[in-house]
C-alpha cells in the first residue's frame, strides 16, 4: 500500500519526540538542527503586603493591601527578581500566593491551597536606627527572589542605605609622585569615568540615582548580592576639576599642558569631592509554608510504610504479568508449531490432538477466568504444557542439530587417523609411544567408524515422529573419547621430546668437560722446553736450479713469493745429480 507518511503528532507523541530531540541536542554524539526550548512559569506568583496611609487626622491611619506580580504567566525561568519595600520603617509581613490560574476551575481544585508562604521580616527598625545620621538616605528593604527549576525561593532580604562621605587625602611618597607624573605624561591626563560607565540598566532604562522606586516595585536582577557589605559608588558631582583652574591661570602665564599640572592640585580636588557609599544590612527572615506542609516524624513513618506497600504491590503485579505473558506466548507458539510444515513430521496424531486441545483450553481460560489469576497458577500451567510438548520439541531439535554434530565427528576422526599414521611411521629412536598406546588409539578409531555407520543405518529406518536412535549426546561422547586419547599421546610426545633434548645437552656438556680435563692433564705432564713443532721436510727438485736461484734472490728482500711464481715440480726425469749430493730440505 502506497500511502504518505503522517506528519501530525498527538500530545503524547509530541512530548516523546520533543524529549528525543532535546536529548540529541544536549548530547555531543548527535548533530541536529538548532533546537531551542524554554522553561516557563505555568502558574503566576503574586506578593501581597500591607501599607499604612496617612490621613488628615493625625490619630487615624488607613491600611491598604498592595499586590504586586512577581512571576507572571509563561515567564521564562531561571530568573531572579527583586522587590523593593521603601515605605516600611518597622518589621512587617508579606504573603506569596498564586495568581489567576490559567486552567479550568475543576482542574484548579487539584492544585490545592493557592497560598504558598507567609514571610515575616524582623530587624528592619533596628537597621534603620543603626544607620541614622547626617548624609544617610534609606533606600528601602530589598527582597531577592529566585524561580529555580520552577520552584519558588526567597534567597536574601536586606535593608539598603546611601551615605555621602568624603575621602581623606593620602600622603604620597616621592616615588609614588614620580610614578603618577610619568603615568599622566604618557596617558594624556587622568581618566574620569563617564556617566555610561557608572550606570546600571534597570527595568525602565533609567539610572538608579535618578530612578525613584515605588512601594513594592519589582525588577529583574542578574547580579549576585553578597550580604552585609559597603560598596562605594561614585556620584555625579559638580566640583570643578583642577584642569579648569589651570586654564584660568593660563591666560596670565601662558598655555599650560594638562600633563604638567601638579598632582597635588588634582589630589586636593579629588579629596574634597563627595563619595556615595552603599551600605547593606541583612534582615532576619522567617518563612511559614502554607500550601504543602512538611511531614513530621509520625506522618513520615506512615507515608514511608505506605510507599513500601505500594512498591510491593507493583512488584507483585509485575511478576504476575510476566508469568501471564510467558504462558500466553508459549501457548500461541505451540498452537502454531503443532500444525506447521516444519514441525508436523515430528508429531504423532495423538500428540497433535492433545497439544491442540490443551492450548485451546488454556487460551480460553487466559481471557476469561484466568485473567486475574495469581502468578503461581500461571507458572503451573506453563510447566504442564512444556512437559506435554517436550518430546516432539526434542525430536525436532535433534533433527536440526544432527548434521553439525556428525560433521564435528568426521573432523575428529580425520585428526585421529592422521595422528595415528604419523606416529606409526616414526623411527625407533624418535618413537615416544608404546605398542599398547598405538593399539588403543587404533581400536578407538575403528570402533567409532563402525558405530557411526551402524547408527546411521538404524536412524534412516526410524520415523521422525519417534525417538531418534542417533542422538547428539552419543555423538558428543564419541568425540570426547577420541579427543582424550589424542591429547594424551600429544602431551606424552611433547614431554618425551623435551626430556631427550635435555639428556643430549647434558651428554654434550659432559664430553666437553672430559676433553678439557684430558687436555689440561696432558699439558701438565709435557715439559715446556721439549714442546716444539717440527715442520715437514720439503724437497726441492733440481729441475731448473738456475731459475730457482734467481727467484730466491729476487724475492729475498720481501721474504715472500709472488702468487703467480712457478715452482719447479719434481718428476722421474729430474733426479738430483751427483754433484748436488743430498737433497735439499728446510727445517724450522
Amino acid at each position: 500500500m502506497k500511502r504518505d507518511l503522517g506528519k501530525s503528532l498527538n500530545t503524547d507523541e509530541a512530548a516523546a519526540m520533543g524529549a528525543v530531540y532535546k536529548g540529541a541536542d544536549l548530547s555531543s554524539g548527535f548533530k541536529v538542527k538548532k533546537f531551542i526550548t524554554k522553561d516557563a512559569v505555568l502558574f503566576p506568583i503574586l506578593v501581597d503586603f500591607e501599607r499604612e496611609l496617612e490621613t488628615d487626622e493625625a490619630s487615624s491611619k488607613t491600611v491598604k493591601v498592595v499586590r504586586r506580580t512577581l512571576f507572571s504567566h509563561m515567564n521564562p525561568y531561571l530568573q531572579k527578581k527583586i522587590l523593593t519595600f521603601n515605605k516600611h520603617v518597622n518589621d512587617f509581613t508579606f504573603y506569596v500566593s498564586y495568581g489567576e490560574l490559567p486552567v479550568p476551575s475543576h482542574e484548579a481544585l487539584a492544585i490545592g491551597s493557592q497560598n504558598i508562604t507567609k514571610i515575616d521580616l524582623k530587624g528592619v527598625g533596628t537597621a534603620i536606627e543603626k544607620n541614622k545620621g547626617e548624609g544617610v538616605e534609606p533606600k528601602g528593604v530589598i527582597a531577592h527572589f529566585l524561580d529555580e527549576n520552577g520552584l519558588f525561593s526567597l534567597n536574601l532580604v536586606e535593608s539598603v542605605f546611601e551615605k555621602n562621605t568624603t575621602v581623606e587625602p593620602v600622603a604620597e611618597d616621592t616615588l609614588s609622585k614620580l610614578g603618577s607624573a610619568f603615568t599622566n605624561l604618557f596617558s594624556g591626563g587622568s581618566h574620569e569615568p563617564t556617566p555610561e560607565e557608572n550606570t546600571h540598566d534597570s527595568e525602565d532604562g533609567k539610572a538608579p540615582d535618578d530612578h525613584k522606586p515605588h512601594e513594592g516595585e519589582t525588577g529583574d536582577s542578574h547580579e549576585k548580592d553578597t550580604g552585609n557589605e559597603s560598596v562605594p559608588n561614585v556620584g555625579e558631582g559638580s566640583t570643578k576639576s583642577a584642569n579648569e583652574s589651570g586654564e584660568s591661570d593660563a591666560g596670565n602665564t601662558g598655555k599650560i599642558d594638562d600633563a604638567k599640572i601638579p598632582d597635588k592640585v588634582n589630589a586636593t580636588a579629588e579629596a574634597n569631592k563627595p563619595k556615595l557609599v552603599i551600605v547593606k544590612e541583612s534582615i532576619e527572615v522567617q518563612t511559614y509554608i502554607l500550601d504543602v506542609l512538611p511531614l513530621d516524624g509520625e506522618q513520615f513513618k506512615v507515608s514511608s510504610t505506605k510507599l513500601k506497600e505500594l512498591d510491593e504491590i507493583d512488584r507483585t503485579r509485575t511478576l504476575r504479568e510476566k508469568a501471564r505473558n510467558a504462558l500466553e506466548s508459549f501457548v500461541s507458539d505451540m498452537q502454531h508449531k503443532a500444525y506447521s510444515d516444519d514441525h508436523e513430521l515430528f508429531l504423532t496424531e495423538e500428540e497433535r490432538e492433545a497439544i491442540g486441545k490443551f492450548c485451546s483450553e488454556t487460551s480460553d481460560w487466559l481471557y476469561e477466568d484466568g485473567a486475574d489469576a495469581e502468578k503461581n497458577i500461571y507458572e503451573d500451567k506453563l510447566k504442564e504444557i512444556k512437559l506435554l510438548t517436550k518430546d516432539f520439541l526434542d525430536r525436532a531439535r535433534e533433527y536440526r542439530e544432527r548434521p553439525d554434530a556428525l560433521e564435528a565427528l568426521d573432523k575428529m576422526l580425520n585428526i585421529s587417523t592422521s595422528f595415528l599414521d604419523g606416529s606409526k611411521k616414526l623411527p625407533e629412536d624418535l618413537q615416544y609411544f608404546s605398542e599398547i598406546e598405538l593399539t588403543t588409539l587404533d581400536k578407538a578409531v575403528k570402533e567409532t567408524l563402525e558405530w557411526k555407520e551402524k547408527q546411521l543405518e538404524e536412524q534412516a529406518k526410524t520415523p521422525l515422529s519417534e525417538a531418534p536412535v542417533l542422538t547428539i549426546r552419543s555423538i558428543a561422547e564419541k568425540i570426547d573419547t577420541l579427543d582424550r586419547e589424542v591429547k594424551y599421546m600429544m602431551n606424552k610426545a611433547r614431554v618425551e621430546k623435551l626430556k631427550k633434548q635435555r639428556e643430549d645437552a647434558a651428554k654434550l656438556v659432559k664430553e666437553a668437560e672430559e676433553k678439557l680435563k684430558a687436555d689440561k692433564l696432558k699439558a701438565e705432564q709435557t715439559p715446556s722446553s721439549s714442546v716444539h713443532e717440527e715442520l715437514p721436510i720439503t724437497e726441492i727438485p733440481p729441475a731448473d736450479w738456475k731459475k730457482f736461484e734467481e727467484m730466491i734472490s729476487e724475492n729475498y728482500d720481501n721474504e715472500t713469493f709472488p702468487e703467480d711464481s712457478e715452482v719447479p715440480v719434481a718428476s722421474e726425469e729430474n733426479e738430483p745429480s751427483e754433484s748436488t749430493g743430498e737433497p735439499l730440505h728446510t727445517e724450522l
